[in-house]
C-alpha cells in the first residue's frame, strides 16, 4: 500500500453520542472503500474511547470537545497497516493532527478540523492553527479536511445569514 492508494472520508455527524446512531454511522463507513476517516462534531469524551473503539473495531485516535457540541476523530480502517502518530491535538475538540505511516513509504500529515460557527472566532482559529501546522509538519505532505464551518456567501447558508 502505498500512500497514493490510501482514501480518505470525512463526514460532520452531529454527534456520536446516541449509541444507534454510532452503531449505524460505523457500519456504514464500514462499507465504504476508505482507509482514513475524518469525523467532526464527535461530541466525545475520554469515557467513550474504550467503548467506541470496540465497536470500530480498530483505532481511534481523539479530539474530545463535549457531549454535546465539538470534537473531531480520526478512525483508522480495521486491520489497517497505516501506522499512526499523533502529532498534536486540541483540548477544545476543534483539530487533530495525525502522521501517517504506510509501510515502506514517506509520511503524510493529516489535519481534521472543525472550527468555531461564530465568524468573529474563526479567523483566530485559522492562524492559531496555520502556525501549529508550520511548526510540527512538514508541510509537503499536508491533508487538511473537515468541516470549515464557513460559507463564502451567504445564501450558501442554511438558517440565519453569515
Amino acid at each position: 500500500m502505498s500512500m497514493s492508494t490510501v482514501k480518505f472520508l470525512t463526514l460532520n455527524v452531529r454527534g456520536l453520542r446516541n449509541q444507534e446512531k454510532r452503531r449505524s454511522i460505523f457500519s456504514y463507513l464500514k462499507k465504504q472503500k476508505a482507509n482514513i476517516y475524518l469525523l467532526q462534531e464527535t461530541f466525545s469524551n475520554p469515557k467513550d474511547e474504550r467503548i467506541w473503539s470496540a465497536e470500530w473495531g480498530g483505532h481511534i485516535f481523539y479530539s474530545h470537545g463535549s457531549d454535546h457540541s465539538k470534537g473531531v476523530c480520526v478512525l483508522i480502517k480495521p486491520n489497517s497497516p497505516i501506522q499512526v502518530e499523533i502529532v498534536e491535538l486540541d483540548m477544545k475538540g476543534r483539530f487533530l493532527i495525525l502522521r501517517l505511516m504506510t509501510p515502506g513509504e514517506t509520511s503524510v500529515n493529516v489535519v481534521n478540523i472543525y472550527p468555531p460557527t461564530d465568524y468573529r472566532e474563526q479567523t483566530n482559529f485559522i492562524e492559531s492553527l496555520i502556525n501549529k501546522i508550520v511548526s510540527a509538519t512538514d508541510s509537503s505532505n499536508l491533508i487538511i479536511a473537515g468541516d470549515w464551518n464557513t460559507t463564502l456567501n451567504s445564501i450558501d447558508k442554511k438558517g440565519r445569514l453569515a
